[in-house]
């Protein structure tokens, strides 16, 4: 059976997207800078971390948002125009998983999240948990299951909600670069 050109020309163009995918790596809480970064500075740092996870949008974070974002008291108010480590990480988050959420439920998650924790330790486990699952999911290619074990339920909720956001991605790119 012969291929056509289009099919292996989509076939390289998904595990392309699948690749980005595998290798995206959420910054670190010492990583986001904390030196008080202008909005433009904001969405070049988020837009350049987490680009690859928008499948098919040319502008996923816009001043307009971040700014109702603030209106809504989603995130704090910037200090003099100024987003430092915490506003950052907080959009960070609500940018990763608006793709499964709607942000009135990110936002009640993130209260409640900081109301028991520490908004650095809330943020790393969000990075780890989104590392082990994306290696869960797209490192092992001969992966049929998925052993997780959980801590307590607030583990078990982040574990499930990244799941479903990486599933969501995989599913939008085979879709789209059909």
């Amino acid at each position: 059976m012969k291929l056509d050109g289009g099919i292996i020309k989509n076939v390289k163009v998904f595990m392309d997207e699948i690749e980005k995918i595998k290798k995206i790596n959420l910054p670190s809480w010492d990583e986001i800078p904390n030196a008080g970064l202008y909005m433009t500075e904001v969405i070049n740092f988020i837009e350049k971390t987490i680009k690859d996870l928008f499948i098919g949008e040319d502008n996923p974070i816009s001043p307009a948002m971040i700014n109702n974002y603030v209106k809504l008291s989603y995130i704090k108010e910037p200090i003099n125009k100024k987003y430092y480590r915490e506003h950052i990480g907080q959009i960070i988050v609500i940018f990763v998983y608006k793709q499964v959420l709607s942000i009135d439920y990110i936002a009640k998650a993130v209260k409640i999240e900081v109301e028991y924790f520490e908004v650095k330790e809330v943020y790393d486990d969000f990075v780890e948990i989104f590392s082990r699952c994306r290696d869960f999911l797209f490192k092992d290619k001969d992966r049929t299951l998925i052993d997780l074990k959980f801590k307590d339920k607030h583990e078990k909720g982040m574990y499930f909600l990244t799941i479903s956001l990486l599933s969501n991605l995989y599913t939008r790119i085979r879709l789209e670069k059909r």
